[in-house]
């Protein structure tokens, strides 16, 4: 999704627009493989052991080959987040803003309120929110273990 939405932004907006990407830190390939300056996907850059264990299962997956390009070029830096970033981010937004989001989708809201990227000083910034792939089982007991005492 980043490659469109980075193909989009810098094709019709001023050229001083940023476009971030962020990832958990459990499934921060692309982020490593941009520090590192690959100029073409390798393949190797996979997660750090096998399938990761996050809650953003939207991220999970790895970045491929035909969109490296993209992000590579027109993607400014890649951030990642904790997991327990995700999940405050993710219940701001549920109990704040009333929607329902994945994990996935509290990670620009997780960067968005770090320090680290505050310090950036951008007085403007757009967060992209999307999908309603949650696990919202989970979530459901949860609250019951929270909550419920019968």
């Amino acid at each position: 999704m980043i490659s469109g939405i980075a193909v989009a932004v810098k094709q019709s907006l001023p050229s001083n627009v940023r476009v971030y990407g962020v990832e958990p830190a459990r499934a921060a390939d692309a982020m490593r493989a941009k520090e590192a300056g690959q100029s073409a996907w390798k393949g190797a850059s996979k997660h750090i052991a096998g399938s990761p264990h996050t809650c953003a299962d939207g991220l999970k997956t790895c970045l491929l080959s035909n969109n490296w390009p993209i992000v590579r070029d027109l993607v400014d830096h890649i951030f990642e987040v904790s997991e327990s970033a995700i999940l405050d981010a993710m219940e701001l937004v549920v109990s704040r803003l009333k929607l329902a989001i994945e994990p996935s989708a509290a990670t620009g809201v997780a960067l968005a309120l770090s320090s680290q990227f505050r310090a950036l000083g951008h007085k403007r910034v757009a967060i992209v929110i999307c999908g309603g792939n949650g696990d919202y089982g989970a979530v459901i007991n949860a609250l019951r273990k929270k909550y419920v005492q019968d």
